[in-house]
């Protein structure tokens, strides 16, 4: 599955970066993360019949994640959770 070698990509450069090897560089990064967002876009076009219960599930997950960084509620940027392109 495509999904799976760009994710694993996406490792590969992070791990490259981390320990500084082959000369490694965040726009490496960037592209192999632009590449995962594309493969994700995919997926949810493939897999995501009710949208409905991914958006619950997602604010669920940021909600999770703001309490745990303590950042004040804040306007949502994407909160449709559906193919954003």
């Amino acid at each position: 599955m495509m999904a799976i070698e760009e994710m694993s990509e996406l490792i590969t450069a992070l791990a490259k970066y981390k320990r500084n090897i082959n000369g490694s560089t965040i726009e490496d990064i960037i592209e192999e993360i632009v590449d995962v967002e594309v493969m994700l876009q995919q997926l949810k076009l493939i897999f995501i019949k009710d949208n409905s219960k991914y958006v619950s599930i997602k604010h669920a997950k940021l909600e999770r994640l703001r309490k745990l960084l303590g950042i004040e509620e804040v306007e949502p940027l994407d909160m449709k959770g559906g193919a954003t392109w």
